[in-house]
């Protein structure tokens, strides 16, 4: 039985590491092709949102189609593998893992919501009214917001949950607390400028704070399964 749960710890710390590191490629893929500095400028008009979609109409879909692939399906493998890794590995973190995957489920959900609203964006951009295309570009900035009450519960689970086996060392649960932080702040989502805005630094910020605890797991999961060989 011992020998089992060691393979399928080795398996799953091998698909974490993998999908870990495809999350993180991905991400960087698609923030360097949105214009994310135009787009998420503070107190920005209607109808220079609506402009900015129309011209960068190709660049911004294919980052939308590079976040869904991300989110919707790399990411929740990697989030499922880290479930089972952890439960393989003590039955004492499969609480912990199960509450993490859930968060990730919603995590993932709220950043789809986010790429369906950034191409309905897109299409209406030059046809539909300014008005209409800013309320779209609004509401994919509070789906945004919003991610982080999940995201919170995703990475504070699974990391309780690697300490509780001795997986995680104490660089990652300083990591995690930068992410909680800045998910954190960028929930609430309250000031139309300034920190607490859906165009804050913190909502700017988060996801990569994100991709760096994503980037963590997946080095200690791929020095695990070295060491398994």
């Amino acid at each position: 039985m011992r020998e089992l749960e060691n393979k399928s710890a080795a398996r799953s710390s091998r698909v974490v590491a993998g999908a870990g590191f495809t999350v993180a490629a991905l991400f960087i893929l698609s923030v360097a092709m949105t214009p994310l500095t135009e787009l998420l400028s503070s107190g920005i008009s209607a109808n220079l949102v609506s402009e900015l979609y129309q011209a960068h109409r190709t660049s911004i879909l294919a980052g939308v189609y590079l976040n869904s692939l991300t989110w919707g399906a790399v990411f929740l493998v990697f989030a499922g593998a880290l479930s089972s890794w952890l439960s393989a590995i003590g039955s004492e973190a499969s609480l912990y893992a199960w509450i993490g995957f859930g968060g990730a489920l919603v995590e993932s959900t709220a950043i789809l919501l986010i790429c369906v609203f950034t191409n309905a964006a897109s299409f209406a951009a030059g046809s539909a009214e300014p008005g209409t295309v800013l309320a779209l570009h609004q509401a994919a900035l509070l789906a945004n917001s919003l991610s982080g009450f999940p995201t919170v519960i995703c990475v504070v689970a699974y990391t309780l949950g690697g300490r509780e086996v001795g997986l995680f060392p104490g660089w990652l649960s300083a990591l995690c607390i930068v992410c909680v932080v800045f998910h954190a702040v960028s929930s609430a989502g309250l000031a139309a400028t300034g920190l607490l805005s859906l165009v804050g630094p913190a909502s700017l910020l988060a996801p990569f704070t994100m991709m760096a605890w994503v980037l963590g797991v997946s080095v200690i999961a791929r020095r695990e399964y070295r060491g398994a060989l």
